[in-house]
């Protein structure tokens, strides 16, 4: 089987976060139609499965620093442990819009996303 990532990613994060993030990228792209949040679910043991070539703390470590410098960010499943992966951040994936934000003495103003 073979394997791809971007080199940028490489030099960026590291070999294993750039395997993690082409296999996000990759099965992102695959199942999200348009319109949708770019994101899929997927524990890290079945990560694992796809990455023979990485453990499970490796996964997870890659995941943790794709997320702590934005490439990602992570909503729980609600199901079960897994967790959903989504490209960017919360906020970068946010469309314009105006979030009733109150206060102890009403409304704050310039609660918009933008």
């Amino acid at each position: 089987m073979k394997y791809w990532f971007e080199v940028e990613d490489a030099q960026r994060w590291g070999l294993s976060a750039a395997a993690v993030l082409a296999h996000l990228k990759y099965w992102i792209e695959r199942n999200t139609s348009a319109g949708e949040a770019p994101c899929m679910t997927q524990g890290m043991r079945e990560m694992a499965e796809y990455l023979p070539f990485l453990t499970v703390p490796q996964i997870k470590g890659a995941l943790r620093k794709l997320e702590a410098d934005g490439a990602i960010y992570r909503e729980g499943n609600g199901f079960d442990r897994r967790r959903t992966y989504c490209l960017g951040t919360k906020l970068s994936n946010a469309s314009d819009q105006i979030v009733p934000s109150k206060g102890p003495n009403g409304l704050i103003e310039g609660t918009e996303l933008s």
